[in-house]
């Protein structure tokens, strides 16, 4: 099998879970044993992040800058933040998966998690980020 030549851009490894749910997905194509599978999926995650091209506009990923946007809009319609769960549905996703992206926004200091149930804050203006 020829080896994909790719310059990594993402340094990032799929996590467990990820894994589990591209091995459901992949089940059919049996490689071996199911190590050998779950090694190769994880290989598949690995390649598909490097050819995740940089974003512009501050370097957001779109899915990060699609859950600023949810966030910003369900505010200004409700006047609170949505929950992690609201944005999971939203996307048709789990609630663990809009946790991780407002982490991501967390760390790049564009909202505030605080500590309740609807605490999210944006720190930046969406369309400047």
């Amino acid at each position: 099998m020829a080896r994909l030549q790719t310059t990594r851009i993402v340094g990032r490894e799929p996590h467990r879970d990820q894994i589990e749910a591209a091995y459901m997905i992949l089940s059919n194509m049996k490689l071996g044993t199911e190590g050998r599978d779950k090694e190769a999926v994880a290989e598949i995650w690995r390649t598909m992040f490097d050819a995740v091209p940089v974003t512009k506009r501050g370097g957001l990923t779109a899915p990060q800058r699609q859950v600023l946007e949810v966030i910003a809009d369900f505010i200004a319609e409700n006047g609170v933040s949505p929950t992690y769960q609201e944005i999971g549905d939203h996307f048709g996703r789990h609630r663990k998966w809009a946790h991780e992206i407002c982490c991501q926004l967390y760390s790049r200091k564009i909202v505030s998690l605080g500590g309740g149930w609807r605490a999210l804050k944006i720190l930046k203006n969406p369309s400047e980020v």
